[in-house]
This record gives structure tokens, C-alpha cells and sequence, in this order.
């Protein structure tokens, strides 16, 4: 049985504002944070600030990913590997896509598994573009790592 815990936004904002957790079975917020999962949770939130945080620092988003992550950007282009994503990055860095800057907003959480968990966000991207983002992590070590990222555009009609 796996657990998902949504977490609520505010709809003016791009970032997550937590304002309440739930799961699938109608916990409070109180409950849940009594829960073990409650510590993943904001590491997982964290993480998630952190790509946000960090998408102009080669460096510093790589070390948020497994070694074997998979990334799929929003034209379908697959990186496979922290040292792939890293190559890509750096040189996208030197181009005008530098400028091309990104606010996550965190809708979900599921675990799959107590290490490894699906989350559900939405990219704005400050060119107007909005997409469905997915990240797939695992906790090794203690330490939650992106091991997939998979963004869809959203068309809106």
C-alpha cells in the first residue's frame, strides 16, 4: 500500500506554500506529522527548493541526483547520468537559456515505497511556459536524490 500526502498551495504564489497535508486516509496534519514520514516529507520539500534553488549551479542541482538519474526537459530531449546532465547543463548555461528561469510549486507526494517516493509539481517557466513535472526519488543513505525528472508541457486551448 503505498501512502500520498497532498500538499496544499497557494494558488497566487509559484512556490509551495504548505498549508496542510492529507493522506489517503484523511489524517490531520497533526497526525501525520506524528507519522515517520513526516522528516521525508520536508526533506522532499527540500529537495524540491533546492532544484529551484539551484538550476543556474551545475554543481550543486547534480549533487541532488542519483548517479543514474534520467532527466526528460520539456522538448523531450533524455539526459541519462549525473555526468551527462552535467555536461548538458554547463554548456546550456553559456547560451541564452541561462535566462530561462523556473518556480516549482508542489502539488503531491505518493510513496511507493518507504525510499522511494513519486512527486507531483507544476514548472512555471518565467517565458510563460507551465508544465507537468515529475520527479521519481530514492532515499539512500538518509539522502533523498532525484533519480527521474520528466517535464510535459501543458497546452492550454
Amino acid at each position: 500500500m503505498s501512502l500520498r500526502v497532498v500538499i496544499a498551495t497557494d494558488p497566487t504564489s509559484c512556490g509551495a506554500k504548505r498549508s496542510g497535508i492529507v493522506s489517503n486516509r484523511s489524517e490531520s496534519l497533526r497526525e501525520l506529522r506524528r507519522r515517520d514520514m513526516n522528516p521525508d516529507i520536508e526533506a522532499i520539500e527540500q529537495v524540491v527548493r533546492d532544484a529551484e534553488d539551484l538550476q543556474s549551479d551545475v554543481a550543486g542541482f547534480t549533487g541532488l541526483l542519483t548517479e543514474e538519474a534520467t532527466l526528460v526537459n520539456f522538448t523531450g530531449i533524455r539526459l541519462r547520468g549525473r555526468d551527462q546532465v552535467r555536461q548538458v547543463m554547463a554548456k546550456a548555461l553559456r547560451t541564452p537559456l541561462k535566462d530561462v528561469l523556473t518556480k516549482n510549486e508542489l502539488l503531491d507526494v505518493t510513496f511507493l515505497r518507504p525510499d522511494v517516493a513519486l512527486a507531483n509539481l507544476v514548472k512555471h517557466v518565467n517565458d510563460g511556459r507551465t508544465g507537468a513535472l515529475t520527479f521519481v526519488l530514492v532515499k539512500d543513505d538518509g539522502t533523498w536524490r532525484i533519480a527521474l525528472a520528466q517535464t510535459t508541457p501543458v497546452v492550454t486551448s
